[in-house]
């Protein structure tokens, strides 16, 4: 069997129940589900996902990134890791997800790099221009109002910044890469995000009324979405 029927095959006779959104709540805040989340981070997305959305970023002047919706600190750590001069500040609407990612940089002995703080990503307390990247992943799907929060990222990043926010991908084929931990919670976790997940003509749709602030660009990549921003001068 090649990859096309593969594909195929796990696609099955339930296309038709992933055509539409399933939502998922904004604020996580099980203990058990935020652990599981914290397993598929570091197992998984941090193997075959950070590095290609990190790399996305400028190292020469991404000094100052906003990891949005920063959940367990993984992707902020690993943005650290591959940015030796970059400063992290994450935020987060979940006190028990803060508090993990808090004990992470502990762990990791970063904490004079990452900082994380509770904020509603849609109307942060942060100044105007204060960083110069953005990035996240696995978050966009959670966002009750992605819009605001994309034109949120636009007021906080500095024009020439870059926004880089990746996703998964209303899709079940890419759950292939996960198979070996099918029937565990990792696995239901997994497909909820995805089945809660955007297409990329809906994120360019939400993008549209947004294009006159950043140049944005959305592709498919391996297990999900990314989507790239430049943002442009700002009106005085």
């Amino acid at each position: 069997m090649n990859q096309d029927e593969a594909i195929g095959s796990m696609r099955g006779n339930d296309d038709m129940s992933w055509t539409q959104r399933i939502p998922e709540t904004e604020v996580m805040e099980n203990a058990t589900e935020n652990a599981a989340y914290d397993r598929i981070a570091t197992r998984w997305l941090n193997k075959i996902v950070y590095p290609a959305v990190i790399k996305k970023l400028n190292p020469e002047t991404s000094k100052l990134v906003f990891d949005v919706c920063s959940g367990t600190g993984r992707l902020a750590l690993a943005v650290a890791r591959t940015l030796p001069g970059a400063t992290i500040c994450g935020a987060d609407l979940s006190p028990s997800m803060l508090e993990m990612a808090r004990l992470h940089a502990k762990l990791a002995g970063a904490t004079d790099r990452l900082m994380f703080q509770q904020e509603d990503v849609a109307s942060t307390s942060f100044d105007d221009n204060k960083f110069d990247a953005a990035i996240s992943y696995g978050s966009l799907h959670h966002w009750k109002d992605p819009q605001a929060v994309f034109a949120e990222l636009i007021r906080v990043v500095r024009p020439g910044g870059r926004i880089c926010i990746g996703d998964w991908r209303r899709d079940p084929a890419p759950l292939r890469f996960f198979s070996s931990c099918r029937g565990t919670l990792e696995w239901s976790l997994i497909e909820a995000s995805a089945r809660a997940a955007y297409l990329e003509n809906e994120v360019t749709a939400l993008l549209e009324p947004l294009a006159a602030h950043c140049n944005w660009r959305v592709e498919q990549h391996a297990i999900g979405l990314l989507v790239q921003g430049q943002v442009l001068p700002k009106a005085k």
